[in-house]
């Protein structure tokens, strides 16, 4: 699934609602296509501030059942557009992660 913008960003996730068992790993790829190229991509965890990722791809090593929940991919890029002052455009996308009981 791909969200077209009219500021020129194209952003997809490799799996929007990914399930994992515990104890195994987890990563979700953010493509972002954008014109001009991103300035940052970052992965955070809705709800827990202390969770960041500064990379394309989300990874989650020895899952337990504390990872599950939404995980935002925030793609940013700078736009000058002519005649007017320049901007930070932002768009994000999120993928609901849940955890399967593995020992159960």
């Amino acid at each position: 699934m791909y969200l077209m913008l009219s500021d020129g960003v194209k952003m997809s996730l490799s799996n929007e609602a990914p399930e994992v068992e515990e104890g195994h790993s987890l990563q979700v790829e953010c493509q972002v296509d954008a014109n001009p190229e991103i300035d940052t991509l970052v992965w955070e965890k809705v709800g827990d501030p202390n969770f960041k990722q500064e990379e394309a791809v989300l990874r989650l090593n020895n899952v337990n059942a504390s990872n599950a929940g939404t995980y935002r991919c925030k793609a940013s890029n700078r736009l000058t557009p002519t005649g007017k002052p320049p901007y930070t455009y932002s768009e994000i996308k999120d993928a609901d992660v849940k955890v399967l009981c593995g020992y159960c």
